[in-house]
């Protein structure tokens, strides 16, 4: 048999802490009752006490008057209170009375032995529950002064009960967002929720006894949803439109089921009504917002697709038909994208794709790829799982297909270009002697290399621009709903409506209305359209090239324009820069260190060209080193040109400007990194200066690639100092410290290499400390290696 202790349930109550309740139990019984007695005879208080606490559940305390049994309230909460009648001071009749009096409603018996009907009546009337005679039998006396209690309690518990759960069901009805109703058979509404008012407008009263045909705008649905009820019995998300005290229409989910009475006979219609306006507004808006991103992929200078967890095609853009030799019968028909990936790659591609479907991320990948005729041509793909976000599912995979052909050649093309560049930089700087020859060869190599991007530049334009191509779709009033995201962060209006109307020149916009006009018999492609616009930015003009399509919804009716806005203002210009670019290399061989300088900023911009036309990250990262090696060179000889002196210079204004060169060099947001310049009146030789600058460049570059990853903050200490004929450099970084695998034993990195060999140049010293980031402390003196 199930034990006492494993059938109770633990409540607590404010007076005595946590208690047992008997499952199954009515409100209030089976647990401990705490009871105060008064009695004005202390003889009888234990007595009394006992044979009441004998019952098991009682628990009584005592006292032998008034004024201290309120005191004992005070500090505890009962259950019932037991008191005498007659007592010196107050009686229990007037102490009944005050406790009635403030609101108390505690239980309260009077238990006398001196009654008589007066007092009966009396007691009764002030608001006793109960008015018990002492004498007689003790046990019988106790006995029903115990059910007395006990009857008294409970019926006290079970009202509290009952009101506390009245009053959380009329709660949970009163803020219940769906609207509950009542009709009869003959649609006359019956009963209705509050949330009436929110979902019709109307307030419950406004209704309750009207037809519900007043909110039918068609009484045909009605009908059929009566019928559905009286076939099914019920009903459950069914449809239908009602409309609310302004006469607007919403969409309504309808649950509801058929009352019937014993007879069986149908007399009532009850149910719930839920708001789906929103819902069908949202899913009408997200097949436009589909159709419109459809269109805006056919305008991509890239190739898109979308297959099945099968790998079957399910979409492809415009691009994608004449690349690969397909129709847009092919995809209808359920192509497989592995079959256009060569046979030796294939089984890297599927291994690909399990990846994809287990969640993890796929960087892009090159592959060699496959026509329907079975040429083959190079493309990275860069692809994603397609995710179902209600049934928590990966549906099929998303991506792009970048042709790398034309890339493949202008890489080759590059690295020859490129081949014998830090040769030149290396043997321009030694050789100062032999400077106006290497200058006019540096001259004629570069008007080579421009002369061949010029010849270039169409040919891959479409490759070299698709990052800075804006994509945009334009509505018939000029008001531009989409736009590539890049452009509102550089137009800085990430908030603001643009219309292309009110931010076009003067004279472009009646032929921007013209051409945008809703009411033109036709609307025509828009083809290498050029207009010019001021940039936000930097109050200076850029000349965009547009090419656009109309749009027209699914009843055929005009929306706008979608297409592409390019920016062209440099290729129009590159002419211009590089022949302002041979002027100044031909005033740079009047002076040495001038040309030196300038010299250096050409090989710079130079690479700056390359690194922009290279999609291979590393390829880029190894360039954009090269370039701020050569561009810290370039600084030196800058700065020497404007010393007073052409064998030193003053180095301060040296290190805020390659710090601030190379912050932007590396695309270091404002407010990351703080550089701490610190170098006042530090003269040095141009022996030293090129080496030291160097040095400079290469530890500030790695502090700013690794010492400060994702969100991470800090300062960097640049601080040169001068010691009679002997220098300290220090760089120091608060960031995530250098690894503990790297020493100045065992560098491996380019970089550091060359800081230990420019070291080496300098005749001097290089310490390392881990404390706090990374701090390198190199030391030299003004001596030259050789003396």
């Amino acid at each position: 048999m199930e034990s006492h202790s494993r059938r109770q349930k633990r409540l607590a109550d404010p007076a005595h802490g946590t208690h047992l309740m008997p499952e199954n139990d009515e409100p209030g019984t089976g647990l401990p009752i705490s009871v105060l007695y008064v009695d004005d005879e202390p003889a009888l208080l234990e007595p009394t006490k006992l044979s009441l606490e004998k019952q098991g559940r009682l628990s009584v305390d005592t006292t032998t008057n008034v004024r201290s049994a309120r005191e004992m309230m005070e500090k505890n909460n009962y259950d019932v209170i037991v008191s005498d009648y007659q007592m010196p001071g107050t009686d229990g009749i007037e102490f009944l009375r005050q406790l009635r009096t403030e609101g108390n409603t505690v239980p309260f018996i009077i238990f006398t032995g001196k009654g008589r009907e007066d007092a009966v009546i009396e007691a009764y009337n002030s608001g006793a529950d109960f008015y018990l005679a002492k004498g007689g039998n003790p046990k019988a006396m106790f006995l029903d002064l115990t059910h007395k209690i006990e009857q008294v309690v409970n019926r006290r518990r079970t009202e509290e009960a009952l009101r506390k759960s009245e009053e959380k069901y009329r709660a949970i009805f009163e803020t219940f967002d769906d609207l509950y109703y009542k009709t009869d058979m003959q649609g006359i509404i019956q009963a209705l929720s509050p949330s009436c008012l929110k979902l019709t407008g109307y307030d419950p009263a406004e209704l309750i006894g009207h037809s519900v045909l007043d909110l039918y705008p068609d009484p045909e649905q009605r009908q059929q949803l009566v019928e559905e009820l009286l076939l099914n019995g019920s009903v459950h998300d069914y449809e239908i439109i009602l409309q609310n005290k302004d006469g607007v229409p919403r969409d309504v989910s309808v649950t509801s089921h058929i009352l019937r009475d014993t007879g069986g006979n149908p007399v009532a219609i009850e149910g719930v009504l839920h708001d789906v306006t929103d819902r069908k507004q949202m899913e009408s808006a997200l097949l436009a917002s589909e159709e419109k991103y459809r269109t805006l992929a056919d305008f991509l200078p890239i190739m898109v697709f979308e297959t099945d967890r099968e790998g079957r095609a399910t979409f492809a853009n415009r691009l994608t038909y004449p690349t690969f030799g397909i129709t847009a019968a092919d995809i209808v028909n359920g192509i497989n994208i592995l079959d256009y990936i060569v046979p030796e790659e294939r089984e890297a591609a599927k291994q690909g794709v399990v990846e994809l479907f287990r969640g993890r991320e796929r960087s892009p990948h090159e592959y060699t790829l496959m026509k329907k005729d079975g040429s083959r041509f190079p493309a990275i793909i860069r692809s994603a799982a397609i995710h179902d976000w209600k049934s928590q599912s990966i549906t099929g995979i998303r991506g792009v297909v970048i042709d790398l052909t034309e890339q493949k050649k202008q890489e080759s093309a590059l690295k020859e270009a490129y081949s014998g560049l830090e040769h030149k930089v290396k043997e321009r700087t030694r050789e100062l002697s032999e400077l106006t020859e290497s200058l006019q060869k540096e001259i004629a190599e570069k008007n080579r290399v421009m002369e061949a991007l010029l010849a270039s530049e169409e040919k891959y334009r479409t490759l070299v621009e698709q990052i800075g191509d804006i994509v945009f779709h334009v509505d018939p009033s000029g008001l531009i709903t989409y736009i590539s995201p890049h452009a509102l962060e550089e137009s800085g209006r990430l908030q603001d409506t643009i219309n292309i109307i009110d931010v076009a020149p003067a004279e472009y916009r009646d032929q921007i209305r013209r051409l945008l006009d809703p009411s033109a018999p036709t609307h025509d492609l828009i083809a290498g359209f050029e207009f010019p616009l001021l940039s936000p930015g930097n109050s200076k003009t850029v000349l965009y090239e547009i090419n656009a399509t109309p749009t027209f919804d699914k009843e055929n009716a005009y929306t706008g324009y979608s297409g592409i806005a390019r920016n062209i203002t440099e290729r129009k210009n590159l002419q211009n820069a590089v022949a302002a670019s041979l002027k100044e290399k031909e005033t740079l061989l009047k002076e040495i260190h001038h040309r030196v300088k300038n010299n250096m900023q050409v090989i710079s911009s130079l690479l700056n060209l390359q690194i922009k036309l290279l999609k291979d990250e590393k390829s880029r990262e190894a360039l954009l080193e090269s370039q701020n090696r050569v561009m810290s060179i370039a600084l030196v000889h800058e700065k020497l040109y404007q010393s007073k002196s052409f064998a030193e210079i003053d180095f301060h204004d040296y290190l805020k400007k390659i710090s601030e060169n190379l912050l932007q060099s590396y695309g270091v947001p404002r407010g990351k990194i703080r550089v701490d310049i610190q170098g006042q009146n530090v003269i040095l030789p141009l022996e030293k200066a090129i080496p030291v600058s160097l040095i400079i460049n290469e530890l500030l570059s790695n502090a700013f690639k690794y010492a400060y990853p994702g969100d991470r903050t800090g300062t960097i200490l640049v601080s040169l100092g001068q010691d009679g004929d002997r220098y300290t450099l220090i760089v120091r970084d608060d960031g995530i410290g250098l690894p503990e695998t790297i020493g100045l034993d065992n560098i491996e990195t380019l970089g550091l290499q060359l800081v230990i060999s420019l070291v080496g140049q300098l005749v001097g010293t290089i310490a390392l400390d881990r404390i706090g980031g990374t701090e390198f402390r190199i030391e030299f003196t003004k001596e030259i290696a050789g003396e």
